[in-house]
């Protein structure tokens, strides 16, 4: 009977750790970014995604989408503008793509102030959703970078339950993008 409760005891240990340590993660010689050691690579959460990341166990997941600045400013250029829009392609994307991400949403409960900034050299903005889905409670960190050949979006998420635990992981996960 001790040996289980040694084993429980290290199990509990071993996971607590596991949410405060970290690694680099970097995806084609492309990008990095840093998350807790204990999240993997998946496939299953967004089929645009680079790179897909989760722990299924704590409910910790990551996805970062690029999308090529040449396609999408043209696309911009010649078909959403109109004269009188001032907005830079890079804001056009960040509007868009909160939209839709809000659309999904069944009720927001709260949506972060957007946050301008500079991070490892790159434009990017930044907002925290919080929302029920398919109705599940979850919260969300959202980031758009700016780069010199792409727009990329990081979007990581965890339960609303759990947002006293893991709030600043999935905010850390988010901002951790580094370009290469």
């Amino acid at each position: 009977m001790k040996k289980i409760y040694v084993f429980i005891l290290a199990f509990i240990i071993v996971s607590c750790n596991n949410a405060t340590t970290t690694k680099e993660v970097s995806y084609e010689n492309e990008f990095t970014v840093t998350v807790p050691s204990m999240m993997r690579e998946g496939i299953d959460l967004n089929e645009e995604a680079d790179l897909q990341l989760s722990n299924g166990f704590n409910e910790l997941y990551l996805i970062v989408l690029s999308e090529s600045k040449q396609d999408f400013d043209s696309l911009v250029e010649s078909e959403l503008r109109d004269e009188n829009d001032t907005r830079s392609n890079f804001e056009w994307l960040v509007d868009i793509t909160k939209s839709s991400v809000l659309d999904s949403c069944d009720l927001v409960y709260k949506e972060g102030s957007m946050k301008d900034s500079i991070i490892n050299g790159i434009e990017m903005k930044y907002t925290s959703i919080e929302a029920k889905v398919v109705g599940i409670d979850i919260l969300y960190h959202y980031a758009w970078y700016n780069s010199r050949n792409k727009y990329y979006q990081i979007l990581s998420w965890t339960l609303l339950s759990k947002k006293d635990k893991y709030n600043d992981v999935v905010r850390d996960m988010t901002l951790s993008f580094k370009e290469k």
